[in-house]
């Protein structure tokens, strides 16, 4: 008789704790960093440091200003919630599309791999209940 997928329980709740079902999240990129300087933002986008500045000059970013010493320039800080918003903004798929995407590939891995992304989505949902 073949091996069965362990499933551990709390996978059974997971969905119905989902912080926002049905809405792109982007915690998985941006971690529990709250202030990105714009070549940062750049950085993790894959985009030029001045798209950025344009952007925050079109006010499709946004943050704190700090005067960085004797006023002659200041310095950008993106907060959190607006890079994930122009992540939100910006991106051509929905959530159910980037789900029913993943689990289409899944038909690829074997038994033993599948076994490793279970214990990762596992792993993964005890941290996001620590929190």
């Amino acid at each position: 008789m073949p091996a069965t997928l362990q499933r551990p329980s709390s996978f059974a709740k997971a969905s119905a704790d989902r912080e926002v079902r049905g809405q792109l999240q982007f915690d998985w990129l941006l971690g529990e960093r709250q202030f990105w300087s714009l070549k940062a933002a750049a950085g993790l986008l894959h985009l030029s440091d001045s798209f950025i500045e344009k952007l925050w000059d079109q006010g499709q970013v946004s943050g704190h200003e700090f005067n960085a010493g004797r006023g002659e320039r200041l310095t950008k800080r993106i907060t959190r919630a607006f890079l994930g918003a122009l992540l939100v903004r910006s991106a051509r798929y929905t959530a159910e599309a980037k789900l029913q995407t993943f689990c289409s590939c899944l038909r690829e891995f074997d038994r033993e791999e599948l076994q490793q992304i279970a214990d990762a989505a596992y792993v993964e949902q005890q941290r996001r209940d620590r929190r």
